[in-house]
């Protein structure tokens, strides 16, 4: 990030910060600038009461966007960030951020190295982990924490930046997939940000545990990611406090109120203080200030207005008996006519006794009481999954996806399914299946048993749910491509099921079918593998189902097991599934691994694996070698080429006795002599062509014309010696290559050895031309 002076910006960033500073507190002044990376983003430092402050302006939002952003902002100023103050410019649908000004973040401290104890991240992490909690129980969302957002102020960690990055649609590594959409963030982008900044700090430190969550906090869908009270007990924090109800961003009819504490904004009327019944001073603006302790008039205006409040609470519960459906919608829409929490309700749902719960179910499917919806969608939302009820169903049917398009009666049809193990006579309350939203009906046949499917649902056409957002959209598209056609069709409901986080064996069955076709079965697995991949254990069933079906695909997947040689045993599952689809994983394999891959069935496999080990076995003689290990003709097995490789990736000078341990393995001599001649232009100082040389001193090999005229031109002297000694002067073609080397050879040895030869043969000449005589 580039500091300049503000005489230094050029003629349009001049301009931009003139204009925003109309808007700088009173009494600030400018003393530098940060050019952030488009040209709109200039951020100020404001020199105000002696302490320097940095101000980020929004890039242009809508008006209403920028004023809900800016309402937002406030609620995090009495949390866990640094003080800051939110203003909405008007007429530019821009907010500005104003914030102490902190010359080093995480971040900085990270890449300087000067945070080196194990112990000091532990806390930093755990200090993270406290934060976002405290922002989930307040239903606020950062949306992007990351190490460039994060400072320490003494023992404590503070958060700056609220919102900036999300809303401006960055390319951070940091920021969760749903944040392409612009709008503010979700506490649950607050989860996966959370996992890319512990993996950044505890990298390798962290236990096999924390990996796990860790991993799971970085799911792309947000409803997979783990609770923040389940991250916090993995990391040894103990029981954290769960999100208050009364804030739950999930109810089914109430929007969560996001921030308990909001600062005055701008304009904003003051709060009534609740003990006096009195509005505090305010400044009109022009020096005056306005007095709030004159006595209050009462019944001339107070009384019609109380009477129309009875009149419309009475109007409420007689629709409630009456009309419980239009009730419904009204309460949906005007919260005000009914409860919307319930202790009674909340402590009869808590019981878990199956009895008790029931009652809360009909008061929230039958009745459709607010307070019992959201005593029920709250508690099923936060992770619980209380017997005799399909909680992960209505998790499904609310996902973030598409959420906000559904309408109150797909949100009661979600809950009617939901609860139709404790109240099945609600299943009545659903007219027509078909009209229900896609979301809904794809978590319905995902997550019901095959025995509860709604008849109505199994005859619905497929393409009802290609109309869902991607990626699900798109795989039941494929799908009916592949000829699913109904919803009840096995294949869709083993999709269905797959892709709502329901996978089974049985589930894959379904969907790969009886069909031994392989061509047809990997097109198949090909198409749920990003979904699958998202999960290991889900990976190792899917792997687990094709080694059962047998054919060439298991063959494929046994070819692992055959010799762990390369550490498979320990390999992804979903790494696995991706090179039996013919494709090198994006994880990290090791040179073992892809020393192993050069024998693997697919050629598409073992030509990526080479291109893979280029990078090891850089120059000429590296594509050579490489390019011999990956021909049927090199015969060399899975162990030896594993070792041989290994052998060579190890720095020269300590190689020796690894090369000497590959030896040990008794590679076929016909397979070191291509080796060695594909490593023909290494210098004569390399331990393998000297060890290579001397065990085929003692081997019987195939010494054919050609071989030994590519060994006597070698960089090894003991090679060449080699092939001298096996050429034969009396044959034309072995005497022009003992001619040719003999003006070309340096080695006072090697010269020695092709003079004898060539010495043999004349000797052998008058004795032959005398018995002509």
């Amino acid at each position: 990030m580039k500091l300049v002076s503000p005489e230094a910006l050029n003629e349009s960033q001049r301009s931009e910060l003139e204009g925003y500073s109309r808007f700088f507190p009173a009494g600030s002044v400018c003393v530098n600038v940060m050019l952030g990376p488009e040209p709109w983003d200039l951020r100020p430092l404001l020199l105000l009461l002696g302490k320097v402050h940095l101000a980020r302006f929004s890039m242009a939002l809508s008006d209403s966007l920028a004023r809900s952003v800016t309402s937002e902002l406030e609620g995090f100023s009495v949390l866990c960030t640094a003080q800051q103050r939110a203003q909405l410019l008007p007429g530019q649908g821009r907010f500005m951020l104003i914030r102490p000004y902190f010359a080093e973040t995480l971040k900085d401290e990270l890449e300087r190295g000067r945070i080196s104890s194990a112990r000091e991240r532990l806390d930093m992490a755990h200090g993270l982990i406290r934060r976002v909690a405290e922002l989930s129980r307040r239903s606020l969302a950062h949306g992007h924490i990351c190490p460039a957002n994060i400072v320490r102020d003494g023992a404590d960690l503070l958060l700056i930046d609220p919102f900036v990055g999300t809303l401006h649609q960055s390319s951070d590594l940091y920021l969760p997939p749903e944040s392409a959409s612009g709008k503010p963030p979700e506490p649950l982008a607050d989860l996966y940000c959370l996992g890319k900044t512990l993996t950044t700090l505890l990298g390798e430190s962290l236990s096999a545990p924390q990996r796990s969550i860790v991993e799971q906090l970085i799911l792309p869908a947000p409803r997979q990611r783990p609770r923040i009270e389940e991250v916090a007990a993995v990391f040894g924090l103990g029981k954290l406090s769960v999100p208050d109800p009364d804030a739950s961003r999930d109810s089914l009819n109430v929007k969560a109120q996001k921030g308990s504490g909001r600062l005055l904004r701008p304009g904003a009327k003051a709060p009534i203080d609740r003990n006096t019944d009195r509005i505090p001073e305010q400044s009109t603006g022009n020096g005056e200030v306005l007095r709030t302790d004159a006595p209050k008039r009462e019944g001339s205006w107070t009384t019609p207005i109380l009477i129309g409040v009875a009149t419309i609470f009475a109007a409420g519960w007689i629709i409630k008996d009456r009309y419980p459906a239009l009730y419904f919608e009204l309460t949906s829409r005007v919260p005000m006519l009914a409860a919307q929490h319930s202790a009674e309700y909340e402590a009869e749902w808590a019981s878990r006794d199956r009895t008790r719960m029931a009652v809360v179910g009909r008061a929230a499917v039958i009745r459709r009481e607010p307070a019992a919806i959201n005593t029920i969608v709250n508690d099923l939302i936060a992770g619980a999954n209380p017997d005799g009820v399909q909680a992960a169903l209505l998790r499904v049917a609310l996902s973030d996806g598409w959420r906000e398009d559904l309408t109150p009666v797909d949100k009661h049809a979600a809950l009617v399914f939901a609860l139709e193990g404790l109240v099945p006579e609600g299943r009545a309350q659903i007219a027509d299946t078909q009209t229900l939203h896609p979301g809904v009906l794809l978590a319905v046949l995902g997550q019901s048993s095959l025995k509860h499917l709604p008849n109505d649902l199994k005859n619905l056409p497929v393409d009802i749910l290609t109309r869902l957002p991607a990626p699900f959209g798109q795989l039941f598209s494929q799908a009916k491509a592949m000829g699913v056609a109904k919803l009840g069709d096995t294949p869709a409901i083993g999709l269905a099921q797959i892709v709502t986080g329901n996978a089974s064996s049985e589930a894959f069955d379904r969907f790969l079918g009886s069909e031994q076709q392989a061509g047809l079965t990997l097109a198949k697995v090909s198409l749920i593998e990003p979904v699958v991949s998202a999960s290991e254990a889900t990976a190792s069933e899917l792997l687990n189902v094709l080694g059962d079906r047998g054919g060439d695909i298991a063959t494929l997947i046994h070819w692992f097991d055959l010799e762990d040689l390369a550490g498979w045993g320990s390999a992804k599952a979903a790494d696995k599934i991706s090179l039996v689809l013919g494709n090198l994983p994006q994880g990290a394999l090791t040179v073992a691994q892809l020393s192993d891959l050069l024998m693997f069935p697919l050629e598409k496999v073992r030509i990526e694996a080479a291109g893979k080990l280029r990078s090891v076995f850089t120059g000429q003689e590296g594509e050579r070698l490489l390019a011999t290990l990956t021909t049927p003709a090199s015969g060399l097995s899975r162990e030896q080429i594993i070792a041989l490789l290994s052998a060579l990736a190890v720095p020269p000078e300590s190689r020796i006795p690894f090369i000497t341990a590959w030896f040990n393995l008794a590679p076929p001599a016909d397979s070191v002599v291509l080796v060695l001649l594909s490593r023909s232009h290494v210098d004569s100082k390399d331990v393998f062509n000297l060890e290579a040389a001397r065990f085929l001193r003692r081997a019987n090999w195939n010494a054919t014309p050609d071989i030994l005229r590519l060994l006597a031109r070698h960089p090894e002297p003991l090679a060449r010696v080699l092939a001298y000694g096996r050429l034969d002067p009396s044959v034309d073609e072995s005497r022009s290559i003992l001619l040719e080397r003999k003006g070309l050879e340096k080695d006072e040895t090697c010269l020695r050895v092709l003079q004898e030869r060539l010495a043999s043969f004349k000797k052998a000449e008058p004795a032959q031309d005398g018995r002509k005589g």
